[in-house]
């Protein structure tokens, strides 16, 4: 009776799937209907970091195609999921990490390259350190982020930023000795004759010439030309003041 009763569950299972697509097959058209989908979010992602555009306008863009009745989104049941914060910041990553590796092997293939560094805080008051590579290209010099290095304030000094640099060069087999310029903010750190980061960095790189920025130049010029002014002191810190106003979360503020 076993027997017989497992024959039965099996002819009708046989008869239920009968004229339907193999298993394989239907998995295979729901993995090629996800790529086209996340292809599709992935060309607005890409669109909308050449504009520059912040990842809360993504959403819109969407709704915005929607509205035009433009549907290059197949299955729209992948939205609340692709239109993440956390599914962005995966788009983004992926996307950058295709191009830094053109300009990564752009660069290895480059004689000579510079450096910028800066360091930085951003909203959260964490303090970071950016640096920029400047390479020799078929088509010219390039420019591009080689990285933005969180490091904390009592951390700021020369050993520091003189090892993040030479730790993340060695990391991507970028040679140092082809470091030929640096530029800085000026400060002591970094231009110090005796133990400076340029210093540091030129005992591994002969030819290495740093640079003050000439932005920085400028910014002081112009901060310490105001102290001869007071209307033009007053307009900086009034313009100052309402920067950091405008950054400041406003929860909790009332009129």
């Amino acid at each position: 009776m076993g027997g017989m009763a497992n024959q039965h569950k099996a002819s009708v299972t046989r008869l239920k799937y009968k004229g339907k697509e193999s298993l394989p097959k239907q998995v295979d058209n729901i993995l090629t209907e996800e790529a086209d989908t996340i292809t599709a979010y992935m060309k607005c992602v890409y669109h909308q970091a050449k504009q520059e555009l912040p990842k809360s306008a993504f959403k819109e863009h969407i709704d915005l195609a929607d509205n035009f009745n433009v549907k290059f989104i197949k299955n729209k049941s992948y939205e609340p999921l692709c239109t993440s914060n956390y599914s962005l910041n995966e788009f983004y990553q992926s996307i950058s990490d295709v191009i830094w590796e053109d300009t990564y092997e752009a660069i290895i293939r480059s004689q000579k390259y510079g450096l910028i560094i800066d360091e930085s805080t951003d909203i959260g008051n964490k303090k970071q350190l950016l640096a920029y590579i400047q390479h020799l290209d078929e088509d010219g010099v390039k420019c591009a982020l080689l990285d933005n290095m969180l490091i904390t304030a009592s951390q700021a000094n020369v050993e520091t930023i003189t090892c993040k640099i030479k730790d993340y060069l060695e990391r991507k087999q970028i040679d140092i000795s082809k470091m030929v310029g640096i530029g800085t903010d000026g400060a002591s750190v970094t231009t110090g004759s005796k133990n400076g980061v340029v210093k540091r960095l030129k005992d591994c790189a002969p030819s290495l010439i740093g640079a003050h920025c000439a932005a920085h130049r400028c910014s002081l010029a112009t901060s310490q030309a105001t102290k001869s002014s007071p209307e033009l002191e007053s307009y900086s810190r009034t313009v100052n003041n309402n920067y950091y106003f405008s950054i400041l979360p406003k929860d909790g503020l009332s009129c």
